[in-house]
């Protein structure tokens, strides 16, 4: 299977966009903040563990029918990775996660006849996300009742909870504790 990506809902093979190789950090930096202290040996770090932006790089290339061809297609190319804001970032070797990217590099193009290559580094959010949204219902009857909901995912994640009275009763003293486990 040839690798591909998926940009803007638009995939790079359709572009005529062939992957040559790609770069997705394993985890991103922790965001820190060091302060020198007069008398202390080294610096003291002040984190809460917060991640910055990775970058992946994608290093791309493509075929045109002459010279002309090669300058439209690298246009186009353009216009399709132009973006104000982050967009989905898919790769077909990674089903069911998305990434929400920007370019963050000029896109410098290496032109050899009819070839071109270029590289295209993303900025994206510290994590890949599900493209299916994990949906759990529990209906209360009794009380008290307890009830799980798990977190499958690889990084931690807040859920929404929606509390609806499918009743035409009032409920009264409602009470809802939250605990949070970790392995």
């Amino acid at each position: 299977m040839m690798s591909d990506l998926t940009y803007k809902n638009i995939s790079a093979l359709s572009r005529g966009v062939r992957i040559q190789s790609k770069e997705i950090p394993l985890l991103a930096n922790i965001q820190h903040q060091y302060e020198d202290i007069p008398g202390r040996h080294g610096s003291y770090s002040f984190t809460d563990g917060t991640l910055e932006d990775i970058t992946i790089k994608v290093e791309c290339w493509f075929v045109a029918d002459s010279r002309e061809d090669l300058r439209y297609k690298a246009r186009q190319i353009a216009a399709w990775l132009y973006s104000k804001e982050k967009q989905r970032l898919m790769f077909n070797d990674e089903p069911g996660v998305f990434y929400m990217a920007r370019l963050s590099n000029q896109i410098d193009m290496e032109t050899l006849i009819r070839h071109g290559r270029f590289t295209l580094q993303f900025r994206c959010d510290p994590f890949a996300y599900s493209i299916e949204e994990k949906i759990t219902r529990h209906a209360i009857i009794t009380s008290p009742q307890t009830f799980t909901v798990s977190n499958d995912a690889t990084a931690p994640t807040q859920p929404i909870l929606i509390i609806r009275n499918n009743s035409d009763k009032p409920v009264n003293n409602l009470i809802l504790r939250l605990e949070n486990e970790v392995e």
